[in-house]
């Protein structure tokens, strides 16, 4: 999803920095993320509300 912060998006996406994406929806994240996460990958997901059911939605994504 878009920050709402004012971050450096070139400076975040150098070669020598961890690789990003942003996401303009919840669905495209899931799809995402199901289509390039590797057996024995961990996915780190740090919210303070549901993020429309992310989670769940991620595990069921996952083992389809």
């Amino acid at each position: 999803l878009r920050p709402k912060q004012d971050w450096n998006i070139e400076e975040c996406n150098k070669p020598d920095s961890v690789s990003i994406k942003i996401c303009d929806s919840i669905s495209t994240l899931i799809k995402d993320l199901a289509k390039e996460a590797k057996m024995n990958d961990h996915i780190v997901i740090m919210s303070n509300s549901g993020f429309e059911s992310l989670h769940e939605k991620l595990v069921y994504a996952l083992s389809t």
